[in-house]
């Protein structure tokens, strides 16, 4: 009976190890896939980080040309009312010096 409980102990420690084989490399392999999902997950937000920040700087770039348009459009507009106004004094002086 003893020798029978020792061989039922030995195949119980056997199954045992056995099982923590198994249990060790489905650890292992589920491991090494979660590490192939983490390096795909960052290339893949690191491939839209840098997308969104192509985006943002043309959009910044667009931001800019248009401020610049419209601050050559008030230059040039206030461009002509000066000449406009010189012109205009200068009619005026033109006149005076032929009464004269």
């Amino acid at each position: 009976m003893r020798r029978k409980r020792e061989t039922e102990d030995q195949a119980i420690a056997e199954a045992r190890e056995r099982l923590r084989v198994v249990i060790d490399a489905e650890l292992e392999r589920r491991e090494a896939e979660l590490l192939r999902t983490l390096s795909l997950q960052r290339a893949e937000a690191s491939t839209q980080l840098a997308e969104e920040h192509r985006k943002l700087t043309q959009e910044r770039r667009d931001e800019i040309t248009r401020a610049e348009q419209r601050i050559l459009t008030e230059l040039s507009t206030r461009l002509v009312a000066a000449q406009k106004e010189f012109e205009g004094k200068l009619a005026s002086w033109t006149q005076d010096v032929e009464r004269a």
